[in-house]
């Protein structure tokens, strides 16, 4: 999904920590710009041939994040290709969810500053739960990845509100592919 030269935005959280580990495993990525809040992936982020923007503002120890109006305010500044954001719940009826308002409107602004695809990053359990603040609804979602343990039914469900589903982990290889249609 990612390409040379891209921008791409990637909020807090160990999903997308590991989408930056995958993406330093390429050697083709010399002219990305990641922008984040996650403070852990900035600084697993040392060895990468690329550039990564780490926001500024209000340190949130729990998530190991930056947030509050500082990192709202530099992220609307950025017109990204592309966004990973991890999530702690998604359901049908209520989008995408996290249960910190701060960590919600920071992934608000990437959603809102993302030009091109907004891709959910969240294992299997994830999917059913809804957690207190709103970050998307599933219309403003393009696509899914996710791990094996998500149902057919569930796949179908959100085929059918057009979220493109991408499988990742051991089992594929760490290249992602679509799912089986079942």
């Amino acid at each position: 999904m990612v390409k040379d030269g891209d921008t791409v935005l990637l909020n807090s959280g160990t999903t997308t920590t590991e989408v930056l580990r995958a993406l330093r495993a390429r050697t083709d990525l010399s002219n990305l710009i990641l922008v984040t809040n996650n403070i852990t992936l900035a600084c697993d982020a040392r060895e990468t041939p690329f550039e990564v923007i780490l926001l500024g503002g209000s340190f949130r120890p729990r998530a190991v994040s930056t947030v509050g109006r500082f990192a709202n305010d530099q992220l609307r500044q950025f017109c990204a290709g592309l966004c990973f954001i991890g999530v702690d719940g998604i359901s049908l009826k209520y989008g995408c969810t996290t249960p910190s308002s701060v960590e919600a409107e920071i992934a608000q602004t990437m959603v809102d500053r993302t030009r091109g695809p907004v891709v959910i990053v969240a294992d299997h359990s994830k999917w059913g739960v809804v957690s207190n603040f709103e970050i998307a609804a599933l219309e403003q979602v393009h696509t899914l990845v996710v791990d094996g343990g998500l149902s057919p039914e569930s796949r179908a469900e959100l085929k059918a509100r057009s979220v493109h589903v991408v499988l990742a982990g051991p089992e594929s290889g760490g290249n992602g592919h679509d799912y089986p249609e079942s």
